[in-house]
Formats: C-alpha cells, structure tokens, sequence
C-alpha cells in the first residue's frame, strides 16, 4: 500500500484561513506583533521586515475592501428606502393629483395606469423605473398634470442616480 505524504507540504496556515479575509488578517496582525518582538534577532528580523511589508500591503486591500463593503451596502439601503417609498406614499399621492383631475372611470386614466398600480409595487426595480418614465411620458399629453408630471420625473431621476451610484459602487 502507497501512502501519500504530499499533505504534510501544505501551507496550514494558508488552508486554515482560505474563504476569511478576517481569520487572515487576526493571523497575520498577531503574527506581526510577534515578530516585531525581536528587533535584535538578524534572522527573525530579516523575514519580519519581508513580512511587514506584505502585511501593510494586505491591511490596505482589506482596509479598502472593508470600506468598499461599506459604501456599497450604504447605497443598496438608499436605493431599498426609495423604492419602499415608492410604494405606498408616492404612487397614492400622484394617483390622487390624476384622480383629481380625471375620474378612475375615465379613458384618460385607464390610459396613465393601464395596469394599475400594479408595476410600481412589485417586479425587478428596472421595471419599476421604467413604469414611472411612462407614466410621466404619459402625463404630459395633459397640462392639468403638469405639477404631477415633474413629481413624477423627480422621483423617477433620484431613483436612477442612486441605481447608477449603486451600480458603479459593484464595479
């Protein structure tokens, strides 16, 4: 029977923390510390100096990917926030100012919410962005509409500028 010794020459460290950014970096900071200990010893010094210089650079990538991490996560909350407002306050809102000028019976209506409210609550965000830019498309056929038409655009422009924001936060 053939045994295979080839495991013993892996790096354990390494295997151990493979997949945790944060597992590595306590490693490495705690190994850092110790052999910043022995200043005087050539040999631990020469290899510390190698490492420190690895290790400065690896804080750095993990600092900026913590602060990536951070920043994406904080325009992934605005952009939720917008379309959950969207939802319930908005649409009543801009719904009420057409209601106001056109019954729920009427053509005029039916033709600005031909699915009703529908597309603004639910689907894909993309979706839901481009069912506001037809409704204000839609709204500028009547001038009585036009205070509601640019509530619309408003929105509709804040939620594309925070999608764009998030989008270019992932890249």
């Amino acid at each position: 029977m053939e045994s295979n010794w080839s495991h013993f020459l892996d790096n354990t460290f390494e295997i151990s923390t493979r997949g945790s950014r944060k597992l590595m970096f306590s490693f490495a900071m705690d190994l850092d510390g110790k052999l910043s200990a022995f200043p005087d010893d050539v040999f631990i010094k020469t290899n510390y100096d190698e490492f420190h210089t690895k290790f400065t650079a690896y804080w750095s990538k993990f600092s900026n990917y913590n602060l990536s991490k951070g920043s994406l996560r904080s325009s992934t909350v605005a952009v939720s926030r917008l379309f959950s407002d969207l939802s319930p306050k908005q649409i009543t809102a801009i719904d009420v100012a057409v209601q106001s000028v056109f019954s729920y019976e009427t053509p005029e209506y039916a033709g600005l919410f031909p699915e009703g409210h529908k597309p603004f609550y639910s689907g894909e965000r993309a979706l839901r962005l481009t069912a506001l830019k037809v409704l204000q498309a839609a709204m500028l056929e009547y001038p009585d509409l036009a205070e509601a038409s640019n509530i619309v655009l408003v929105i509709a422009n804040e939620l594309e500028l925070q999608m764009s924001n998030q989008s270019k936060k992932h890249e």
